[in-house]
């Protein structure tokens, strides 16, 4: 992997300061979680990796710059991480007693956020997150593998769902 690995994890939430400057944090596009980036080199492509402080734990997942994972079927959205995925995840972290002993469906996971979020920080049986896209699944799964056993007792499974099939 190529680049610095991320200094001590900020606080639950974006505090109205920002963290000390060596630990490599900065606020997210949107502004709602601090996160790291870093630029790595795998097997099939390159790739942004991202890690997001969330809740006080760390959620890490790749981000296709080039190579496997960037020729969707539906184009780049998949690539791409919304505001409304970080809105869904603040929600979600707000809500976690709500998640308890449940079976969460993620559908269109995209960069799989707020869904690997669900399933670190709360008390979820499990996370089944799903894309129709065969490469956004693959992406999915590698990030999977980045947060091995970062998931306590929830079980998170990455499956491919193809609306049609449905």
């Amino acid at each position: 992997e190529i680049g610095d690995e991320p200094g001590p994890l900020p606080p639950a939430s974006p505090p109205r300061e920002r963290p000390a400057k060596d630990a490599k944090w900065e606020l997210s596009d949107w502004g709602l979680f601090y996160r790291t980036e870093t630029r790595v080199q795998r097997e099939r492509g390159t790739y942004r990796r991202l890690t997001y402080a969330v809740a006080g734990k760390e959620v890490t997942f790749l981000k296709p710059i080039d190579g496997e994972g960037t020729n969707l079927m539906h184009g780049d959205f998949a690539r791409k991480l919304s505001p409304s995925e970080e809105a869904l995840t603040t929600w979600i972290l707000k809500h976690l007693r709500s998640f308890a002993n449940k079976r969460v469906l993620v559908l269109g996971a995209g960069l799989g956020l707020a869904g690997m979020a669900v399933a670190a920080c709360s008390e979820a049986k499990c996370v089944d997150m799903t894309d129709g896209d065969p490469e956004v699944v693959g992406t999915l799964r590698a990030s999977l593998e980045l947060n091995e056993g970062s998931f306590g007792s929830t079980k998170l499974s990455v499956q491919q769902l193809y609306w049609k099939e449905t």
